[in-house]
């Protein structure tokens, strides 16, 4: 019978986790509220295995040296979290505070943002924007 309390010690505890990571899809974090619901003990274990990104100290020091260079030389397209509340309509705002917390850019000025209806107009919207460009396009 101790199984039972232990699981759900073992479930809280890494539904904690998966919900404070940043950068991972609502989706997988679904997935893995799912697996580690139903499968007792075992479904924590797959989560060590295969549920966290570690690609080694090396890659991480090499990465963030690399991140560091970038910010250097491109601050100015990092934008600035300061700038966020006049940049960017309120009921917008924490999309972009979710996506700069994914990829550490914030917002700039000359740029608009707004949420698509579905996948259709979302893409009939990004072509016209691209066929539109004058000088360059820049995504991300």
């Amino acid at each position: 019978m101790l199984i039972i309390p232990l699981h759900l010690v073992l479930a809280v505890a890494f539904m904690v986790r998966i919900f404070l990571r940043d950068g991972m899809l609502p989706s997988s974090r679904m997935a893995w509220f799912m697996v580690i619901l139903t499968l007792p003990i075992v479904g924590g274990g797959l989560y060590f295995l295969f549920g966290e990104t570690d690609l080694g100290h090396k890659a991480n020091i090499q990465q963030k040296k690399t991140f560091g260079i970038i910010r250097k030389h491109a601050a100015r397209e990092f934008g600035n979290p300061q700038d966020l509340d006049a940049l960017i309509e309120p009921q917008l705002q924490a999309c972009f505070k979710y996506g700069a917390s994914i990829n550490g850019f914030y917002p700039v000025g000359a740029n608009k943002a707004e949420l698509a209806r579905d996948v259709q107009s979302a893409w009939k919207t990004l072509t016209e924007d691209i066929d539109g460009a004058t000088d360059t396009v820049h995504m991300m």
